[in-house]
């Protein structure tokens, strides 16, 4: 007999709470990108932005301010070209689409 547990539910208290998480808004974007980072414990000096190819781009400073325990940075990616990249910060990565 085989069984599965499909009933798990992660709570809040489940969850990591050194993890950081990145989040792109808008997305796909063409003029200007909000970085919002949760981390407590986050170290870096910079954003990179990676095209496909796992060539750097674009490096800008990172220097947001906190709001509510987020990190907000405005960054303006009028510069880059249309297509995939990817955005670190840190250890987190996420993808952006430039239109």
């Amino acid at each position: 007999m085989i069984s599965f547990d499909f009933m798990h539910n992660v709570g809040i208290d489940d969850m990591d709470n050194n993890a950081a998480y990145l989040k792109i808004t808008p997305n796909p974007a063409n003029e200007y990108i909000d970085l919002q980072l949760t981390s407590p414990n986050i170290k870096t000096e910079n954003v990179d932005f990676y095209n496909i190819n796992g060539q750097l781009v674009k490096s800008v400073p990172f220097n947001g301010v906190f709001i509510d325990n987020v990190m907000i940075q405005r960054i303006s990616v009028a510069d880059l070209s249309q297509g995939f990249y990817f955005i670190k910060v840190g250890n987190e990565t996420t993808k952006l689409v430039i239109q």
